[in-house]
């Protein structure tokens, strides 16, 4: 039979570990390595000057703009955007369609709302730098459909 005692096995362990350890080359312990760091994907200066896009002429009515984020979000994205547009006079409305279902669930029946259009928010604004730039900047705002949706 084979046996290890305590000391045998924590002897192994140890000429084990220390057999198989890695060394890093030399030239990797003179210089020091900055620690990584995240990268960042969002454009630097401001993205209405980078897309070269027209504001609104102040003599036209305010236009509908659709606001895309991820399918799930966009009551909170309503929410965001109300909030950062309170004191912006060219947006006059921010919108998430719904609808309400009434399905039953047991004995009791439950009201679901449902989003029309999964993914969207609409504004109805003029578009200036300021407009822009607020919206663009929220988190939740992922992309712009700018002039898609011509309705009142």
């Amino acid at each position: 039979r084979f046996h290890l005692s305590c000391l045998g096995v924590v002897a192994a362990h140890a000429l084990f570990t220390h057999a198989f350890q890695l060394q890093p080359p030399s030239s990797f312990l003179t210089t020091t390595t900055p620690p990584p760091t995240k990268f960042k994907t969002h454009l630097h200066g401001k993205v209405w000057d980078k897309l070269s896009i027209d504001e609104d002429h102040p003599s036209e009515p305010p236009a509908w703009y659709l606001m895309n984020c991820i399918v799930g979000s966009e009551l909170q994205l309503l929410a965001q955007a109300k909030h950062t547009t309170r004191d912006l006079p060219a947006v006059e409305k921010l919108v998430v369609p719904t609808g309400r279902h009434l399905r039953s669930h047991g004995k009791r029946n439950v009201v679901e709302i449902k989003v029309a259009y999964p993914g969207y928010v609409f504004c109805k604004m003029r578009l200036t730098v300021e407009t822009y730039e607020a919206l663009q900047g929220l988190p939740l705002c992922r992309s712009w459909m700018a002039g898609t949706v011509n309705l009142k």
